[in-house]
């Protein structure tokens, strides 16, 4: 089949199909493209077509969906971004903080992530984080009861601001009362 797309020079389809086999290959049986898909990969890559075709797929797999809100991802991923964006900042000296958010009883002292309620309340201050800072920013959740918020463009003082509105929000919406949100932020400024 690859062959015939190929021949009738519908590049662009015949490299699909070899992404699509390749892939089914390696997830059913954890195999490797035989030396015959290897040398019709080359073939293909060696076409003009298969190059603007390819581009055009990287741009559309680059490009992101339009969400409200900040840039939510998991642990590691955060923590990549964020020495990436430390260096960009060390370059273009433009303002930014890491804010910490732990949920904790009223004596000061982090919830217990085997408490049922952790996990709720927890939610609840994901949805609030979400709601209230701008699609710029990024967060993530540290742990069952630590948010990390990375608020690109804001010195610490103009992070109070984003601290209070997060903090309104969920007095509202969090119906344990027992519990407190604690606020730290550290400027990434040098």
């Amino acid at each position: 089949m690859m062959d015939c797309l190929m021949a009738t020079r519908r590049f662009s389809e015949a490299f699909q199909l070899y992404e699509r086999t390749t892939a089914m290959y390696f997830a059913e049986i954890g195999m490797e493209p035989s030396a015959a898909m290897q040398e019709r990969f080359e073939k293909l890559k060696n076409t003009n077509q298969l190059s603007r075709s390819s581009l055009e797929g990287i741009k559309r797999r680059l490009e992101e969906p339009e969400e409200d809100g900040p840039y939510d991802c998991p642990l590691p991923r955060f923590i990549d971004n964020f020495h990436f964006i430390r260096r960009i900042l060390e370059r273009n000296g433009q303002p930014a903080c890491l804010a910490v958010i732990i949920l904790e009883d009223l004596k000061n002292i982090p919830l217990s992530p085997d408490e049922a309620r952790t996990g709720k309340i927890a939610q609840i201050m994901g949805n609030c984080i979400r709601r209230t800072i701008r699609r710029g920013d990024m967060m993530t959740q540290y742990n069952a009861f630590t948010y990390l918020i990375l608020l690109m463009g804001a010195e610490e003082d103009g992070s109070r601001v984003v601290e209070e509105r997060i903090l309104k929000r969920f007095r509202e919406e969090c119906t344990y009362k027992k519990v407190r949100a604690r606020f730290q932020v550290f400027s990434l400024n040098p």
